[in-house]
């Protein structure tokens, strides 16, 4: 027909799986969109500005300001993206970054002596917890035990038999304001019983 003849297809030509067969007797694709178009154009921007961010708050290779920058900028992320545990699932990278690179670096810049950087550096990890916490078993055991217990342990001295402290007041009080902001989750005590106290290979954290 003239319609056939203008579109350059003949009515005996069919389509076929996959593609449509010309004229020539080539198969051409056709690509057609569909949601797992847009999920593949998002995810190495999500997962290339959470690496980066991850990666300027190392403190073995930035200086403060940049830390204390990409602190704010990752507290600012994780407290408005919509539903982190969502994307995390989705996008298993982010997931990765947020697990390894991310905590190994709050650890680091835990043991630092500038408040500013300490507290931004437990926001952080409040706001993981808040976000990602079914995926944070070890790291939070990790982040309680090795951050805001270490920070407010104290010990006897020998000579004075006095309470010497590991850390000082303003960062004990940091540390203390974050187990608060914490404890205002209604079930952590029972998800911390139950995940830690009850599991033979994890610290009694509860207790």
């Amino acid at each position: 027909t003239a319609e056939s003849t203008r579109s350059g297809y003949s009515s005996e030509q069919e389509e076929r799986p996959g593609g449509v067969q010309g004229e020539n007797g080539n198969t051409s694709t056709i690509i057609t969109s569909s949601p797992d178009c847009s999920q593949l154009t998002e995810e190495p921007a999500l997962v290339a500005i959470m690496h980066r961010l991850a990666a300027l708050a190392d403190p073995l290779r930035q200086d403060n300001s940049i830390c204390i920058l990409a602190l704010t900028l990752l507290n600012i992320a994780l407290e408005t993206m919509s539903d982190v545990d969502a994307l995390s699932v989705q996008f298993p990278r982010l997931l990765s970054v947020m697990q390894n690179d991310l905590c190994r670096n709050l650890l680091r810049l835990s043991t630092s002596q500038d408040l500013s950087i300490l507290g931004l550096t437990l926001r952080v990890i409040f706001n993981l917890f808040n976000g990602i916490k079914d995926h944070l078993k070890v790291q939070l055991e990790v982040f309680i035990t090795s951050v805001h217990l270490r920070i407010l342990s104290s010990s006897i001295s020998p000579q004075t038999r006095e309470r010497v402290w590991s850390s000082s007041p303003e960062q004990r009080e940091l540390a203390l304001e974050s187990l608060v902001e914490f404890c205002r989750e209604n079930m952590l005590m029972t998800d911390i019983y139950l995940n830690y106290d009850c599991d033979i290979k994890c610290t009694n954290l509860f207790e």
